[in-house]
């Protein structure tokens, strides 16, 4: 096989250069069918990769759709539950709880109210014991005490 692949194969410079010279040839070959069936095998992964994410992208919209729906039947089945609970606890339908909760901040802004109104007339009339309960100036300070005269203690003798 050698020798079909290269020729004869003979000792003489001429020869030896020839072979040397299929032998980078074939390399160079080598090299460049490898080149081209990674290039190819590079665009067929591209191709594949570009399939991948038109899917992934259809798949996406879809999910999303179905994860929003689920949710929206979750919420749905929560609140549903919640307003039966609450039902029973106080034995009020969900309008009537709407309606109290109404009442109750109509009379909670009118109790406010009342209570501004009743600070508002309060204070002009406290103010005015306090105006005139102050002196307008203030009395001379009167002098100060002369202190008592120290008495000084007599010394006592002692006995021996």
């Amino acid at each position: 096989m050698f020798k079909k692949l290269f020729g004869k194969g003979g000792n003489d410079v001429a020869s030896q250069e020839a072979l040397y010279r299929k032998i980078w040839l074939a390399g160079l070959g080598a090299y460049s069918k490898g080149s081209e069936e990674l290039s190819q095998i590079s665009d067929r992964g591209l191709g594949l990769f570009d399939e991948l994410l038109e899917r992934g992208k259809q798949l996406e919209s879809s999910t999303v759709e179905k994860v929003s729906e689920a949710s929206t039947q979750t919420k749905e089945a929560f609140e549903s539950q919640l307003h039966s609970q609450v039902q029973k606890v106080t034995g009020l339908e969900a309008d009537q709880l709407e309606e109290l909760e109404a009442k109750i901040d109509r009379l909670t802004a009118l109790v406010d109210k009342m209570t501004e109104e009743k600070a508002a007339a309060a204070a002009p009339v406290k103010a005015a014991p306090k105006a005139a309960a102050k002196p307008a100036t203030k009395p001379a300070a009167k002098p100060a005490a002369k202190p008592a005269a120290k008495t000084t203690r007599r010394a006592t003798p002692k006995s021996a």
